[in-house]
């Protein structure tokens, strides 16, 4: 995209409201889609060598499922969004700040519990040596395991980065204390 295209879009994201920026909702497969081809091949675009990158591979299938960014101005929690690896919200890239920011975006997040969940949610996890919540994976629902202790075997997924993993089981590495949080996409 040119700088005049980019600079034209950070002006309507200025200008219009969010509603009129945004999509017809979450499309699940496309964002699941997207999931299964950059859980292990980094996207470019989005690619800054950072060492904790699961809130930001988080966000990307987000918005590959069609929510939209919001703002391009602001590093708040209210803001979401990702222009280059210099410029961009908190909130994209740091889970903490995401929970932050999905609590205030009701109109696109639910906070339901673990029975609530639908694929293509990001779940946050408060291991228990951290005091705030510490990564993101993405609930990718029931299938067959493509790597770790089930893989071939039919169970519930996920997919995230830091470390890289593609539709492995749930509970694979999931210590004893661990919380989570789904923040189900109503988008």
């Amino acid at each position: 995209m040119g700088k005049k295209a980019i600079w034209l879009v950070v002006f309507l994201a200025m200008i219009l409201p969010a509603e009129v920026l945004s999509s017809p909702g979450y499309n699940r497969d496309a964002a699941i889609g997207y999931a299964d081809l950059y859980c292990r091949n980094y996207h470019p675009n989005y690619n800054c060598g950072w060492p904790g990158d699961c809130q930001n591979f988080a966000s990307q299938v987000l918005n590959a499922g069609g929510v939209p960014m919001v703002g391009w101005w602001r590093w708040d929690h209210r803001h979401w969004f990702f222009v280059n690896c210099s410029w961009y919200a908190n909130s994209w890239t740091v889970n903490s700040w995401f929970d932050r920011h999905a609590a205030y975006w009701t109109s696109r997040y639910q906070n339901v519990g673990w029975q609530g969940k639908q694929r293509a949610d990001p779940v946050l996890f408060k291991f228990p040596w951290c005091s705030d919540w510490c990564h993101t994976a993405i609930y990718m629902g029931w299938g067959m395991a493509w790597e770790g202790s089930k893989a071939g075997q039919w169970c519930e997924l996920r997919s995230q980065h830091s470390p890289s993993r593609c539709r492995v089981w749930w509970w694979e590495d999931v210590p004893s204390g661990t919380y989570l949080k789904v923040w189900h996409v109503i988008y």
